[in-house]
């Protein structure tokens, strides 16, 4: 009888070691948060263990002791592994020496250039870098943390989650993928790829064929994948077009070289972040004097003001801040409109019946009457003139311009 339960617990654990190698091979998807095991719903205290220097470089996550249900065999396993890892850190090693505690449910360890946060997975880069996380299972008990920036996967760090009782091991399939993972994923900072190569003899780099991060051996005469088969344990060596022509293609660009104008594009952005700088604009309908208006106020004016565009020696910035919305908005410059002159109006002339019945009436003109309707004529037009201009004054002065209050008010700084 009591044989039984021994066989079914065996077909148990190896189903579930088929299982778990299943997926592996298929690979996981990548969360945005962690993904952990039910046994992390118990978790009740975070223990870290820094370094000589201060850096906080393992942490361990602890269950109630009186709840532990740890494998010990999977502690062991990591701890050993993790001394290879610290190898270069006395500190490190010397707490290493001891075993971990019983009820520990998940071990957390930095990559170069991180250190491990307050809780399980959580890292953070030394310089406190803007960017962000997302996270990844590699094999059945250990997950990645990658620091996101630039569009560029670094990693961060590694959890490992022991073995419960009763559960399959996979301990070597643990092991491929820390092995497979630490050359594939990039480290931070950016570094020349002909570095890692000469240190390694193998680089990463994701390959759209396989639709991964693979481990490219530069050891042959050509760049090959590595590829590891979880069901079977076993490594083997992949040709691959693209990661062929990559090799001969690939130049190292110094990130600290960059282009001068994405330099400032950073530049003006701060400054908008900062809610600092001012751009110029412009009435679009006349002539009135432009004014300076606050980046961080700029959208805010334009959708309150459709008669307002951005000066062209402006449009740089505008474009970074505003982006594609307002882009009929910007660029340009005021157009100077001349003042109207004012301008006399001349009397028509006579038509030709009325120098017919002026003839036919008078007979014709002496030089002295000539000379008097010359007179009058003159004085006609004169006082013509004189009531046109006086009347185009009194117009002006009862339609003013329009005027848009908001131009003419400049916010401060």
């Amino acid at each position: 009888m009591t044989a039984i339960p021994v066989v079914i617990k065996s077909l148990f654990v190896a189903y579930d070691a088929y299982c778990k190698k299943c997926e592996m091979n298929e690979g996981y998807k990548m969360t945005q948060i962690p993904v952990f095991p039910k046994v992390m719903e118990n978790t009740e205290s975070f223990k870290v263990m820094a370094g000589s220097n201060g850096d906080r470089m393992l942490g361990l996550t602890l269950d109630n002791e009186s709840n532990s249900r740890v494998c010990y065999e999977s502690l062991e396993f990591i701890r050993k592994w993790l001394k290879g890892w610290f190898v270069s850190y006395d500190e490190m090693l010397a707490q290493l020496e001891e075993p971990f505690p019983e009820n520990t449910i998940a071990v957390s360890f930095g990559a170069k250039s991180f250190q491990i946060g307050n809780s399980c997975a959580e890292f953070y880069e030394n310089k406190r870098t803007q960017g962000s996380f997302s996270y990844q299972k590699i094999s059945p008990n250990v997950m990645v943390t990658y620091f996101n920036k630039d569009d560029i996967n670094f990693l961060a760090g590694f959890t490992y989650f022991p073995v419960l009782r009763d559960a399959a091991r996979c301990f070597g399939n643990d092991r491929a993928a820390l092995y497979m993972a630490i050359p594939s994923i990039e480290s931070f900072p950016l570094r020349d790829r002909a570095k890692t190569i000469e240190l390694n003899k193998a680089y990463g780099r994701y390959c759209s064929v396989a639709k991964k991060r693979v481990v490219v051996e530069a050891k042959g005469k050509y760049p090959m994948h590595l590829e590891y088969d979880a069901l079977y344990g076993t490594f083997s060596y992949i040709m691959c077009e693209e990661c062929l022509v990559d090799s001969v293609t690939y130049k190292w660009k110094d990130p600290s070289e960059a282009d001068s104008s994405v330099e400032i594009a950073q530049k003006l952005q701060e400054l908008a972040d900062n809610g600092t700088g001012t751009v110029e604009v412009f009435h679009t309908r006349g002539s009135l004097s432009s004014s300076e208006k606050r980046i961080v106020d700029l959208k805010e004016f334009l959708e309150a003001n459709p008669s307002f565009n951005v000066h062209s020696k402006h449009a740089l910035i505008a474009k970074i801040v505003l982006g594609e919305e307002f882009k009929d908005r910007i660029g340009g410059e005021p157009v100077e409109q001349a003042e109207p002159t004012e301008v006399a109006k001349v009397a028509p002339e006579p038509t030709e019946v009325a120098k017919t019945k002026a003839m036919c009436g008078c007979g014709m003109a002496t030089d002295s009457k000539k000379e008097t309707l010359t007179k009058q004529k003159d004085s006609s037009i004169t006082e013509f003139s004189d009531s046109e201009a006086s009347e185009a004054s009194e117009d002006s002065k009862e339609a003013p311009a329009e005027f848009d209050s908001d131009v003419d008010a400049v916010i401060v700084n």
